[in-house]
C-alpha cells in the first residue's frame, strides 16, 4: 500500500476505539458483577487518548490545502517551462502552434489537464492545473510564492514534510510505560499462576485465551510506530516465533524445576479389606509413572475419569497396592491383611430417632482426627453435638447436603451427628463413613513411600483430597 504520513494517527484511532470498548466492558463488570480486576483498562484508555490528541494537534502544523496546491502548480509550471525550452522548434511546428493553438500552450502529454486553457476553474487539493489563478492575486510573471515543505519521509505525501518528527517519541512515552508497568505485570503474574494449572485438571483453552489477550494488549501500542521499522525486525521476530513453537512441540514439558503434579490416594474398604491405590494426573504421563512402580507390575491397571469434578480433565489409574499401617496393629493380629484388624480402623453406630426420617450417627475413628459422612441422597437437617454453631448461617442449604466433614482437636474422639431427611422422597438414608490419615513421615503408608521413591524427577506427588489414606464403611438407615 502507498505509505501514508497519517499511518500513526490511523493506528491510534483504532487503538482508541478498541480501548474505549474494552473500558466499557470493564465498567459493566464493575457495576453489575463487582469485578474490578480490569482497572488497568482505565490507564490504558487514558494513555491512548493523550497520544491521539497529540496526533490531532499535529495536523495544525501541516500546510493548508491551498498553499500546497499553489506549490504543486508551481512545480508543474516549472517542469513544463523547462520541457518547452528544451524542445527544438522548426518553422512548421511554430506555424502550426500559432495557427491552431492558443498562445502559450504546448504539446499534450499524459499529465496534461483535461481542462487546459480553462482559467475559470478552481484550485483543487493535489491538482495539477497549470492556469489556475493564485489566491493571493499574484502576477503570473512573478510566479506563485514559494513555500517550504521541509524534509519528506521517502514514499509519503509531500505536504507531510513540515510535520514535526519528534512527536512520535512523546506518544511512545505516553503509551509504552503504562502498558509495560500495568499490563506487563499482570501478564507475568498470570503466566506464573496459570502455566501449571493444566496438571490440576483445568482447561488449557482459558490459559491460551488469557495469554493471547494480554499479548495483544501488550503489543498493540507498537502498532502506530511499527510501519517505520525495517523488515529485519519483524523477520527476526517471526524466526524467534517459529523457533519457540518448534521447541515447545518437541521438548519434554516437565523438568526438575517445573514438575508435574500427580495426586495420590489409597482407599481401603474396612469391611472387605480391599486396598486400592490410585494416582491421578495428565493422560499419558500418569500411566508412564505407574508403570515404573514395583507394586503395579503384573497387576490390572484401570484408568478412568476421576469422581472429583475439578479433576475431570485428568486420568485416575488404580491398582491393588501395598497395605497401609495407619492404625497400630494389635499384637495378636498375625497379618495386616486380617479383615478383623482393618475393620477396627473406624467404628460407627446408628440410633433411630422418634421420627422415621431422623437418626443419630456416632462415628469413632482410631488414630485420626478427621472423618467424613457421605450420603447417597441429600439430608435436610444437621447438627453435631459439641460443635460451635452460628445462628446467622444455616448448617444445610436449600438443596440439602450430601457430605459432612468432621474434625476434632484430639485423636480418636467420637462425633454424634444428628441428621434428618425427606421421608416422602426417600424411605431410607444410605451412604458411607470415611476416616482419613495423612501422616507420611512415619512409614505407615508404604504405597505413598513407594511412589515418592520411584517417581521421576519431573513429577511430584500431592493429595487429591484431605487424606492420603481413606478407610470407609457402608451404612444404611
Amino acid at each position: 500500500m502507498r505509505p501514508s504520513a497519517l499511518q500513526r494517527m490511523y493506528a491510534l484511532i483504532w487503538l482508541f476505539v478498541g480501548s474505549f470498548v474494552f473500558l466499557t466492558i470493564i465498567t459493566v463488570f464493575v457495576n453489575d458483577y463487582q469485578i474490578a480486576a480490569g482497572y488497568p483498562a482505565l490507564f490504558y484508555f487514558a494513555a491512548v487518548f493523550a497520544a491521539i490528541l497529540l496526533s490531532y494537534l499535529e495536523l495544525f502544523l501541516a500546510p493548508s490545502k491551498s498553499a500546497y496546491a499553489r506549490h504543486f502548480e508551481q512545480e508543474s509550471e516549472s517542469r513544463r517551462n523547462s520541457e518547452s525550452a528544451s524542445r527544438p522548434l522548426t518553422g512548421s511546428t511554430t506555424a502550426a502552434r500559432s495557427d491552431d493553438r492558443p498562445v502559450g500552450d504546448d504539446d499534450a502529454t499524459e499529465t496534461t489537464s483535461l481542462l487546459r486553457g480553462d482559467r475559470r476553474g478552481f484550485t483543487r487539493y493535489g491538482g495539477n492545473r497549470r492556469d489556475s489563478i493564485s489566491e493571493g492575486g499574484e502576477d503570473h510573471a512573478q510566479g506563485p510564492r514559494q513555500i517550504d515543505l521541509g524534509n519528506v519521509y521517502p514514499g509519503e505525501q509531500e505536504w507531510s514534510g513540515k510535520l514535526p518528527s519528534w512527536i512520535w517519541i512523546v506518544q511512545l512515552l505516553l503509551l509504552a510505560p503504562i502498558v509495560i508497568i500495568l499490563v506487563g505485570q499482570v501478564g507475568l503474574l498470570l503466566t506464573s499462576a496459570l502455566y501449571q494449572t493444566p496438571s490440576d485438571g483445568n482447561s488449557t483453552l482459558f490459559i491460551y485465551l488469557a495469554f493471547a489477550g494480554l499479548t495483544v494488549l501488550l503489543l498493540a501500542p507498537t502498532g502506530p510506530f511499527i510501519h517505520r521499522f525495517t523488515y529485519h525486525i519483524p523477520t527476526f521476530l517471526f524466526l524467534v516465533c517459529v523457533a519457540t513453537v518448534i521447541y515447545n512441540l518437541v521438548a519434554f514439558p516437565f523438568s526438575r524445576d517445573h514438575r508435574l503434579k500427580v495426586y495420590f490416594v489409597q482407599r481401603v474398604n474396612c469391611e472387605t479389606g480391599d486396598n486400592i491405590v490410585s494416582l491421578t494426573g495428565l493422560d499419558g504421563y500418569v500411566q508412564r509413572i505407574v508403570g515404573e512402580l514395583p507394586s503395579a507390575q503384573g497387576k490390572q491397571l484401570i484408568c478412568t475419569t476421576p469422581e472429583v469434578a475439578t479433576r475431570k480433565e485428568l486420568k485416575q489409574c488404580e491398582w491393588q497396592g501395598l497395605d497401609a499401617k495407619v492404625v497400630p496393629k494389635p499384637a495378636h493380629a498375625s497379618s495386616s491383611r486380617n479383615n478383623t484388624y482393618i475393620s477396627k480402623w473406624l467404628d460407627y453406630s446408628i440410633q433411630k430417632g422418634n421420627s422415621s426420617n431422623k437418626a443419630i450417627i456416632r462415628v469413632v475413628g482410631h488414630n485420626t482426627r478427621a472423618c467424613r459422612i457421605v450420603f447417597d441422597s441429600p439430608i435436610t437437617a444437621l447438627s453435631v453435638a459439641g460443635a460451635v454453631s452460628d445462628s446467622r448461617f444455616k448448617p444445610v442449604g436449600a438443596d440439602g447436603a450430601r457430605e459432612v466433614r468432621l474434625w476434632h482437636r484430639e485423636f480418636g474422639q467420637p462425633w454424634n451427628v444428628s441428621v434428618a431427611w425427606n421421608a416422602k422422597e426417600q424411605s431410607k438414608l444410605s451412604g458411607r463413613i470415611v476416616c482419613l490419615w495423612s501422616d507420611a513421615n512415619t512409614g505407615d503408608i508404604p504405597a505413598f513411600d513407594e511412589v515418592q521413591h520411584y517417581l521421576p524427577v519431573w513429577a511430584i506427588p500431592s493429595k487429591i483430597s484431605d487424606g492420603l489414606v481413606e478407610g470407609f464403611k457402608q451404612f444404611e438407615i
